[in-house]
């Protein structure tokens, strides 16, 4: 069944502004799942901006359309507001992209599959690169099937014995390099290209959470909270100025870093609304003084206003991670914050009760 993720902003009814502006895509002839009580299905939406105008009937949608209105015909497809994943490591799942691990990979056939797959989620230009390669796989190589698996990403793919590699003609672009046909490289072009190579290419920001961004939306996935604590919030806000990002992401820092956004908390987004800040994140597992001390930067950064996330595995740690919000709270009073535990594994029923109490 063919799917189609909407990562509007949040589906909105009918009476809203948006609705009353023409809408710059409408989606006709699906079956729309709108996650609301009513209507909870629809034949039809309306998109304005950033942000889903109105659902219903094709008849009452096709009416809003104009001119410039983009238009899909959904075919009966399903469509669903997009998922939030609320703890990723985005960077990490953009490097899963970086690598290519050749050990067990014994067939043309399934080298192209992975090159496929990888080009899915990379961005034009970056380099796939590669290690492990098996000799029963060199030899059968086709240079062809492997620039049209490729044609936008150069490809360097090092043998087991690091003393030849598989490249694509992307890769003879780089700079000194002879004219030579793709496949199996070895001797002058083999050191040249290797040289050429990003030494850098694994801690490439902005081409990596591109190619996290690409994977993230392929699943539906149109939103998620960055729990890495990397504060990556500026290349975030490069790549939705740019068009780049097509996944709404909430970054969050080291709780020791609180005061980067007190005042801020939640506000702060880029002028697409793609990126916001104001989550911090520590751990749990702390003891004397380590403890006392996340538990100042805890009731500080709450009074500031910020949302804080503990990492916490096992009973101890949740019940180390409710003692300081508990205190948080006698310090700061009760208010609509929205305290979370990462993981949360292996609870007491009384620290659930506690979680309960506390919201």
């Amino acid at each position: 069944m063919k799917v189609l993720w909407v990562w509007a902003a949040a589906f909105l009814l009918a009476h809203s502004s948006s609705a009353q502006l023409a809408p710059d895509l409408v989606v006709i002839n699906a079956d729309i799942r709108t996650m609301a009580d009513r209507p909870a299905r629809a034949q039809a939406l309306s998109i304005t901006g950033s942000r889903i105008a109105q659902v219903g009937s094709n008849e009452a949608i096709r009416k809003t359309a104009t001119g410039r209105t983009q238009m899909i015909d959904a075919k009966g497809g399903l469509v669903l507001p997009g998922f939030d994943d609320p703890h990723v490591h985005f960077i990490a799942l953009g490097n899963r992209f970086s690598t290519l691990d050749l050990r067990n990979i014994t067939e043309p056939a399934a080298l192209y599959a992975r090159l496929r797959e990888y080009v899915r989620f990379l961005p034009k230009g970056r380099w796939i690169l590669g290690s492990g390669g098996r000799s029963d796989l060199w030899d059968r190589v086709d240079g062809a099937m492997l620039d049209r698996e490729t044609p936008e990403n150069p490809v360097f793919l090092y043998h087991s014995d690091a003393k030849s590699a598989i490249a694509n003609s992307k890769a003879f672009e780089a700079p000194d390099i002879k004219e030579a046909a793709p496949g199996v490289v070895r001797g002058t072009n083999f050191e040249r290209i290797r040289r050429a190579l990003p030494s850098d290419h694994t801690r490439r920001w902005a081409e990596v959470a591109e190619t996290a961004s690409n994977y993230a939306a392929s699943y539906g996935v149109t939103s998620v909270h960055d729990t890495d604590s990397d504060d990556r919030s500026a290349v975030y806000r490069e790549l939705a100025a740019a068009g780049r990002l097509k996944t709404r992401i909430y970054d969050c820092i080291k709780i020791a870093d609180w005061k980067k956004y007190a005042g801020e908390a939640n506000r702060s987004r880029d002028t697409s609304g793609f990126v916001r800040t104001g989550c911090l994140k520590g751990t749990a597992d702390v003891d004397g003084a380590s403890r006392d001390s996340l538990q100042a930067h805890v009731t500080a950064a709450d009074k500031a206003g910020s949302q804080i996330l503990l990492h916490a595995i096992g009973g101890r740690q949740i019940a180390t991670a409710l003692d300081l919000f508990e205190q948080a709270i006698k310090a700061n009073g009760k208010r609509d914050r929205r305290f979370r535990i990462e993981h949360a594994e292996r609870a007491s029923d009384e620290d659930i009760g506690r979680m309960r109490r506390h919201g």
